[in-house]
């Protein structure tokens, strides 16, 4: 899942929609896999964080969005 949110696509993004519809991931898991994994993917760290931050919104809604930002501030 991590993966699909570093590249983000179109498709990959609907492909995780389509998971979560049918197997809810766990909001906190994902958030605590992503501090821990993320940070040391090779790239732009701004343009990783921000395309995970967009999966979030669409999985899990706005709210969940200003949490995770407010969450992952210290994250590259």
């Amino acid at each position: 899942m991590l993966s699909k949110a570093v590249r983000c696509s179109d498709h990959d993004l609907q492909q995780l929609i389509e998971v979560h519809l049918h197997n809810a991931f766990d909001y906190e898991l994902v958030l605590e896999r992503s501090r821990i994994e993320m940070t040391h993917v090779i790239g732009d760290h701004r343009r990783v964080k921000a395309n995970f931050l967009d999966l979030v919104r669409e999985l899990f809604g706005e709210l969940r969005l200003v949490s995770a930002e407010k969450r992952l501030r210290d994250w590259r």
